[in-house]
């Protein structure tokens, strides 16, 4: 016999209604463009954050991946109901990064650097995950922006009249380039990690992109005398290769590996302070991708052939200096 539906029990149906309406709510507050301990407050007084926090936590495996700290789980939830396509990036840089973290290349570790430093593995983690928590802050007009001509142009000529007093609010006067206020994400990314008191993290998140600010000890007063650089290096360099190799940006097509390694050569020669992180990440992008061609059987392009061949003049020109370098940071 039929048994009719009780308000206690409603049609799954509607349960999955509720649920997005739910799910679309919290998606409306992360967008607000205020900090995100503000946001998570709301989330929280509203009853939308455990849910939210359970299901970001399933689709991203961050159980998998051993994130650890409560606080970065949760601001990368917001980041997720902000723009899932930034976090789904950040997860992948923190697992590329990972993978790095697990190896010994050219005979030594970035594990070995990383506890040379003064960080620990959990520290750089969550500085991985946290690197673009900044563009939270940002118009998604400004973040997903395909338009070239527009990105190099001021703020008020390209923004809606609601994203130009977003910006303004955060301290642009609208003559900012859309280019040159995206880059401040990174020193966002720093001030939101130093307000959760992850002031190791903030440091490698607001220095990750080597702007220019590498010298900038922004955080000195907070982490005494620690000097972070390889790290530093080596989250600019997981960001890049996740960047390039990735397909699902708006702006661009996927490059190759041979393409994305050359460029990492040309950020490397344009700034000499990544030849030491660029050296190690490149010789075992190298090897793993020539075992690739090996196993799979498949012949690279002409111009991939020659892009090889740029990496391979790299590393072996590189190799004296940065065997100096390891010496002097053994």
């Amino acid at each position: 016999m039929h048994r009719p539906e009780t308000a206690e029990k409603p049609h799954p149906a509607g349960r999955e209604s509720l649920e997005n309406a739910h799910h679309l709510r919290a998606e409306a507050i992360a967008r607000m463009g205020i900090y995100p301990g503000k946001a998570l407050e709301m989330l929280q007084q509203e009853g939308l954050l455990e849910e939210e926090e359970k299901r970001v936590s399933k689709e991203y495996d961050l159980d998998g991946i051993n994130l650890k700290n409560e606080t970065v789980r949760a601001i990368f939830t917001l980041e997720d109901l902000y723009d899932p396509g930034t976090a789904r990036h950040s997860r992948e840089t923190y697992r590329i990064a990972q993978m790095k973290m697990d190896k010994i290349i050219a005979g030594t570790s970035f594990r070995r650097l990383s506890k040379n430093e003064g960080v620990s593995e959990d520290e750089f983690e969550n500085g991985c995950i946290g690197h673009d928590f900044g563009k939270i802050l940002l118009p998604l007009s400004i973040l997903h922006e395909t338009d070239r001509k527009k990105y190099r142009s001021p703020a008020r000529e390209v923004l809606s009249p609601e994203d130009l007093t977003r910006v303004q609010g955060l301290g642009f006067t609208g003559d900012e380039t859309l280019m040159e206020i995206m880059k401040e994400h990174e020193r966002f990314s720093g001030e939101i990690l130093e307000k959760a008191g992850l002031f190791v993290e903030a440091y490698i998140a607001a220095h990750h992109h080597n702007y220019g600010n590498k010298k900038l000890e922004k955080y000195s007063a907070t982490i005494g005398a620690l000097h972070i650089s390889v790290l530093e290096d080596m989250l600019h360099l997981a960001d890049i290769e996740q960047a390039l190799l990735s397909a699902d940006r708006p702006y661009k097509k996927a490059f190759t590996v041979p393409e994305m390694m050359v460029i990492i050569v040309d950020e490397t020669k344009k700034n000499e302070d990544l030849l030491f992180a660029a050296y190690l990440w490149l010789t075992d992008d190298l090897a793993e991708y020539e075992g690739h061609l090996l196993a799979s059987g498949e012949t690279p392009s002409e111009e991939d052939n020659a892009n090889l061949e740029i990496v391979k003049k790299f590393l072996t020109d590189a190799k004296e200096s940065v065997e100096v370098i390891d010496g002097l940071k053994s």
